[in-house]
């Protein structure tokens, strides 16, 4: 339970880039412009979007630790 909580206070996206259109069930990702892409907005549906995140929780009993710096 220590582990969940430690990692959820780091969130893998910021809330203010997130726009819930409650009336249609969407939400707007608004990212930096994508040259490739021509595009700095993502309209997905909320199961989209919520399947997308969870792809960044870590299974069970594995940490994604990163080291900066002199070790």
């Amino acid at each position: 339970m220590e582990s969940i909580g430690q990692y959820l206070t780091r969130a893998p996206i910021s809330l203010q880039k997130l726009e819930y259109i409650k009336s249609k069930g969407k939400i707007i990702i608004h990212t930096k412009y994508n040259e490739y892409f021509k595009e700095n907005l993502k309209l997905l549906k909320a199961e989209e979007f919520i399947s997308l995140l969870v792809q960044h929780i870590p299974p069970v009993r594995l940490h994604y630790i990163r080291y900066y710096g002199l070790i």
